[in-house]
């Protein structure tokens, strides 16, 4: 396997005639939690919308990477589109009520961690249904492969496109880079910080008929298993790398594995499933080779573990694995340079922003709300561009505080980042000229709480 892209060995000059199939007011490259935010905020707020997403069907790190959870904390800070798709996934029996998960947790360790579990094909139709209603398209099976760019005024004009039906152009006034990695970026000449060591990347997997009391039971008397690990370890059953320093918050010994066997500690789903939280690996996902080469590991990874399960844990006797997630589960890319860059202290002491678009949380320590504003997002010089969701403008050391990344966040990141484009397309205005009291008060009145 090629762990990173190889130099070039030649080049090939390209002269191409690009058909133009669409113009909008906004297009937005992914359909993960972010890019549903910002898609959904602006067709609500009336412009034309189109969502890019490359699998067929929306959701992103919630769908395709089986990050099945709902961080409580964040979800009750957030409101506006995130408070809305709980309650349509609640009521359709997607997700257990947050009330039931607050009363199974009480009494327990509590951190931003503590969730509603959610199920992947309720919250793939309810997105799509909520996009219809707004009257947004989507474009499923769907790359964006490059950013239009009109170079004399430095600004991006839209995006290319390649799918089922070749390469394609699309106009808009506002293009919204949610891929997650930030591919836009470079693409448009937006200046961004690729981290040195990024956090890794987790291939999750989930069991079925798991003798739940007994495993449960188990659990409470070896917490995360470490027992169970330390014999299969000694066994030579569990040959897996070992995980980076301060990879997870609670994490820091460098003899933990690069793996979590960790079922997340929730009420019985609907669907008795068991997800499980392993088979990680670490590459630079912003490289195409080295993230192949991440997904051929996990997967092997994966495999290693399914035997420790069978052969160590109480419980999963007579279990059996459902499925892997489609793909690799990825926590940090690339993050914009944008009019302003978020710092952990910033997070750790709460400080607010007259521009601040959403609140969330930190994760090891979930009484400390926290504020984004909306520099964040928008790049220092390059117009007809914003981000959202994790590839915001923040600290590395900022984004290990995690928040800034679960599902809950990059929506509402999200949501501030189709509203600004929404109100530029109103305006006639570019991104670093939009009225923040003007935008912050949209928000408000979509039921963002920022109070």
């Amino acid at each position: 396997m090629v762990s990173r892209a190889p130099k070039p060995i030649d080049f090939i000059q390209e002269s191409l005639k690009t058909p133009v199939r669409g113009e909008y007011d906004v297009v937005v490259a992914g359909g993960g939690p972010g890019g549903f935010g910002a898609a959904l905020a602006a067709a609500r707020l009336g412009a034309k919308v189109l969502l890019c997403e490359k699998n067929g069907f929306l959701g992103g790190g919630g769908t395709a990477q089986y990050s099945l959870w709902y961080p409580l904390r964040p979800s009750e800070l957030i409101g506006g589109i995130v408070n809305d798709i709980v309650i349509r996934l609640i009521d359709m029996g997607g997700m257990l009520p947050i009330e039931q998960v607050w009363k199974y947790f009480r009494g327990k360790p509590i951190t931003c961690l503590v969730g509603t579990p959610m199920d992947v094909e309720s919250w793939k139709i309810t997105a799509q249904k909520m996009l219809a209603e707004a009257g947004a398209d989507i474009l499923y099976h769907t790359l964006t492969v490059s950013t239009i760019m009109d170079q004399s005024l430095n600004k991006v004009n839209g995006v290319f496109v390649e799918n089922k039906s070749g390469r394609s152009a699309i106009r808009a006034q506002i293009t919204i880079d949610c891929t997650g990695e930030g591919d836009l970026f470079p693409l448009a000449g937006a200046e961004s910080t690729t981290p040195e060591h990024m956090l890794p990347q987790t291939l999750m997997f989930r069991y079925m008929d798991v003798d739940k009391e007994k495993y449960d039971a188990y659990y409470a008397t070896d917490f995360k298993l470490n027992n169970l690990i330390k014999k299969a370890q000694a066994a030579g059953d569990l040959p897996l790398p070992p995980s980076p320093p301060g990879f997870i918050i609670g994490y820091k010994n460098p003899e933990t594995l690069l793996m979590m066997v960790d079922p997340i500690p929730v009420p019985g789903w609907y669907r008795k499933e068991i997800p499980f939280w392993g088979a990680h690996t670490e590459v630079d996902i912003t490289d195409g080779w080295a993230k192949s080469q991440g997904e051929f590991d996990g997967r092997k990874h994966m495999w290693i573990l399914h035997r420790f399960v069978k052969k160590y844990i109480p419980g999963f006797e007579n279990a059996w694995m459902e499925d892997a997630a489609p793909e690799l589960g990825l926590r940090e890319g690339r993050h914009l340079d944008g009019l302003y860059t978020l710092t952990r202290d910033d997070i750790l002491t709460g400080r607010k922003f007259p521009d601040a678009m959403m609140r969330s949380a930190s994760w090891d320590k979930p009484d400390t709300v926290y504020y984004i504003p909306y520099g964040t997002i928008v790049p220092k010089k390059v117009d007809g561009l914003l981000t959202g969701g994790r590839t915001l403008s923040i600290t590395h050391d900022g984004f290990l505080e995690n928040s800034p990344r679960d599902m809950p966040s990059c929506m509402g990141i999200g949501e501030g980042a189709g509203t600004a484009a929404a109100l530029c397309v109103q305006k006639s205005n570019q991104p670093r000229q939009l009225d923040r009291n003007l935008f912050v008060k949209t928000l408000k009145d979509q039921g963002v709480l920022l109070d």
